[in-house]
């Protein structure tokens, strides 16, 4: 028996002390009377309640100084076995076990990926001409269609640009018709030439005929000659000034030509003085306002086609295998909740990120009515393809007596005691993946089996469920 140690307490004594002074304890009663209460008024002293009022004192004191010296308090039975770990058990009591639902589900998981939405085509409208912004007719989130006008720069200068380069063409026009004019007229002195030199030798043969006769001297003869010989040289030099005024036509209507294309470059550069959209769109952006100064190759709006949108993401490479191009994915929006939409993907990068060894993917989804917009939260999951069987974990095969191909499922009714108990089931097992298990067949979905225990199970054995565990069976929570 351990040895109890009964000492004063300020103001009360439960038992009369020695009389040769010492404690209970073996201590000394100095500074004590005999007999008597330290503190203790007279009524309290006369009570008749006093006695029961030690007595309920000095129980509870008892209890706080068996525990103090290492002892359990004494108690009228054991305690209930509480629910713990499983394995835990208490005298004939049930086994704590984890359960958990079977339910259906592939093999292996679809990854799901995340990723911001775009539009399908994005163009920034920029100027292609200096000057001040005299008009912006459109505001972020306007649509607009193709050719329609979106912005009026300032184009006095480009007017007078096309009105000098006109002027230049009309004046080297009037070059290459006075080169015609010319022209014209030399060809008609030839042709007049030409006419009397035919003459003029038909008439010098005739006198050197006569000339030869003695009808006329040889003079005159001579005379006839020299003539169709200046004619000839004549029409010689005619010939050249011909060639020279062709010469002369041909580089006027280069020159007008080149006049020409000068100012339709001019009119065209006229017309970029107007932002029209190249296609419908959405106006994404409005990056300048009226008044503004812009200069060639500035951004004035940007403009996206929301009639498709796509999802880029980075997908491991650990999981490229998994995606293929044109394969059909689902995509959620967290913007919208419950709105499942298909998707396909587009196009997969050849080249995965350096540092992160993750690849870049574009995933093409529609937009018909273009409700949605770019910037988006969307969680792309690719199917891994498999077939949804009931899987269960591998360890749950492992909780009978050695048995392999068995699981204790909960019994859908409690035993007469209404105990909860477990019942053994043969089970036939597919694929073996990651410490999951396909079951085939013996068991349904829904039903409720053990997937922990801390001691071997047995068909009946009466059992409970762990706080920890995953099952929803009201069966299970007994």
């Amino acid at each position: 028996m351990p040895r109890i140690c009964w000492p004063h307490v300020r103001g009360f004594r439960f038992f009369p002390a020695p009389s040769n002074g010492q404690d209970r304890c073996g201590g000394s009663q100095e500074g004590h009377s005999p007999g008597a209460s330290v503190g203790m008024s007279p009524v309290l002293k006369r009570s008749p309640y006093r006695r029961s009022l030690q007595s309920a004192f000095g129980l509870g004191l008892a209890g706080i100084l068996f525990v103090a010296c290492g002892e359990e308090p004494p108690t009228g039975g054991e305690a209930a076995p509480g629910r713990g770990a499983p394995g835990q058990q208490g005298q004939g009591g049930p086994v704590t076990v984890d359960v958990a639902i079977a339910e259906a589900r592939p093999l292996t998981a679809d990854l799901e990926y995340t990723g911001l939405t775009e539009p399908r085509q994005r163009l920034a409208l920029r100027a292609q001409v200096q000057g001040q912004l005299l008009s912006l007719a459109v505001d972020v989130g306007d649509r607009v269609r193709a050719g329609v006008v979106i912005a009026q720069v300032d184009d006095t200068l480009l007017k007078a640009d096309v009105i000098n380069a006109q002027a230049e063409w009309a004046s080297q026009q009037f070059e290459q018709a006075e080169a015609e004019s010319e022209l014209a007229e030399v060809q008609a002195s030839y042709t007049e030439v030409q006419a009397q030199l035919e003459q003029a030798t038909i008439d010098a043969q005739r006198l050197q005929q006569l000339a030869e006769t003695g009808a006329v001297s040889q003079q005159v003869a001579e005379r006839g000659e020299t003539e169709r010989r200046r004619l000839a040289s004549s029409l010689q030099s005619l010939q050249e000034r011909i060639r020279t005024r062709q010469r002369a036509i041909q580089v006027a209507a280069a020159q007008v030509a080149a006049q020409e294309a000068i100012v339709r470059q001019a009119q065209e550069r006229l017309t970029y003085a107007q932002l029209t959209a190249p296609q419908d769109g959405v106006v994404m952006e409005r990056l300048v306002d009226p008044g503004d100064l812009v200069q060639p190759g500035q951004a004035v709006v940007s403009l996206g086609d929301f009639t498709e949108l796509q999802v880029r993401m980075a997908v491991s490479d650990l999981d490229i295998s998994r995606v293929q191009p044109g394969q059909a994915v689902r995509i959620t929006l967290d913007a919208v909740p419950g709105l499942v939409l298909p998707g396909v993907v587009r196009r997969i990068a050849p080249i995965a990120d350096s540092s992160s060894q993750q690849i870049p993917i574009e995933v093409q989804l529609p937009n018909p009515q273009g409700q949605l917009g770019a910037g988006l939260l969307a969680r792309v999951t690719v199917p891994s393809g498999d077939q949804a069987r009931i899987v269960i974990p591998e360890n749950a095969l492992q909780v009978g007596n050695g048995e392999a191909d068995r699981v204790f499922v909960v019994a859908a009714q409690p035993n007469e005691a209404g105990e909860t108990v477990v019942e053994a089931r043969s089970v036939r097992v597919g694929q073996n993946r990651k410490g999951q298990v396909e079951i085939l067949d013996g068991l349904a979905i829904g039903e409720v089996y053990v997937t922990r225990s801390g001691s071997p199970l047995e068909a009946g054995q009466v059992v409970q469920r762990s706080l920890l565990s995953g099952g929803n069976s009201p069966n299970a929570a007994q």
